[in-house]
C-alpha cells in the first residue's frame, strides 16, 4: 500500500503524545489521515535537506481535542478526493 499525504495545522495528543494530523489518500483514492509524532532520516544521510522542508513547510500548529483532530483532517482529505 502506498500513501500520499500532506501536513495539516492540526496537532493533538495521542496516548500522551503530540502529534500532527496529516491528510491524503491511498493509491486507490481512499482519504485517509495519518497521526505523525516524527519522521527519521536513516543515519547513513544527512537530514538537512528534510529539516529544512519540515520547518519551511509545516505550520506551527493548532492544538485540537482528538476527536476534532480527526474530523477536521478527515473532512478535508475528503473535499480534495482522489489525486
Amino acid at each position: 500500500m502506498k500513501l500520499t499525504i500532506e501536513a495539516t495545522e492540526h496537532l493533538t495528543n495521542l496516548d500522551g503524545v503530540k502529534v500532527r494530523a496529516w491528510k491524503g489518500t491511498t493509491e486507490r483514492g481512499v482519504p485517509v489521515v495519518v497521526f505523525v509524532h516524527r519522521i527519521a532520516v536513516d543515519n547513513s544521510r544527512d537530514s538537512a535537506e528534510l529539516d529544512r522542508e519540515l520547518v519551511e513547510t509545516l505550520p506551527p500548529g493548532r492544538e485540537l481535542p482528538l476527536v476534532e483532530a480527526l474530523e477536521r483532517a478527515a473532512a478535508d482529505a475528503a473535499k480534495e478526493g482522489p489525486r
